[in-house]
């Protein structure tokens, strides 16, 4: 979720602004044969978050998933975690998640720990962050251990529109069974509703191997904040 903070629109603004919408088009556009092959999903995600004292950020999140073209559900993640902002440029954080995914007619249970450690800074106008996260995956029929990293690229705020663009792109590695399962790159922008309500609308080609095949989905999403 991209944070609704930046400096005024300026010509550079606007600038980065195109340049991030360029890059994620480039990253995401494939060959038109190959997207008449790829399902499309829809993910939908509503969050409270807010500060709770002492540099700490409580964040709750419930989210849910839709395949077969957006027509059927077959994901659902509770999750909760705490953030503490160490440094104006490192942020630590604890998670737990409860997930239920659809196989077939079967719904699969999974418990999700997790720690991460978050790194920002800026580029020009342009605010980045990269996101380490190792998560535990506790699932019926075994566990695994599961390293990901998330580099975001967001612009500067277009104060009179509320908006902010952002791109993403972030990786899936199997520390159990040693090998990247999963890739995304994804651009959105997030959106000032009234306060204290925010969306963020996005774009997101995610790649899942299995075996040693790779399958693209397309995904829409939205996510709702109430920040409070």
């Amino acid at each position: 979720m991209v944070a609704l903070t930046g400096r005024a629109n300026s010509g550079s603004g606007r600038s980065i602004i195109g340049a991030v919408i360029v890059l994620v088009v480039a990253l995401v556009a494939p060959p038109a044969a190959a997207v008449a092959d790829r399902d499309t999903e829809y993910w939908s995600q509503a969050q409270i978050s807010g500060a709770v004292g002492g540099g700490v950020t409580f964040t709750s999140t419930v989210a849910l998933r839709h395949d077969d073209d957006a027509g059927r559900h077959y994901y659902t993640r509770m999750e909760s975690g705490l953030a503490w902002a160490v440094s104006t440029h490192v942020a630590v954080g604890v998670e737990y998640a409860h997930l239920n995914t659809r196989s077939g007619d079967r719904w699969a249970l999974e418990c999700r720990p997790s720690l991460s450690l978050t790194l920002k800074g800026s580029l020009g106008a342009l605010s980045v962050s990269d996101r380490s996260r190792f998560e535990r995956r506790i699932k019926e029929e075994a566990s695994s251990t599961r390293y990901r990293n998330r580099l975001t690229l967001s612009g500067p705020k277009v104060t009179a529109l509320g908006l902010r663009p952002y791109a993403e792109g972030e990786i899936f590695y199997d520390l159990t069974g040693e090998r990247l399962e999963k890739r995304r790159v994804s651009g959105g922008v997030a959106v000032a509703l009234r306060r204290p309500l925010a969306v963020t609308l996005y774009y997101m080609l995610e790649g899942r191997k299995s075996g040693d095949e790779w399958t693209d989905v397309d995904v829409l999403g939205t996510t709702f904040t109430y920040s409070f």
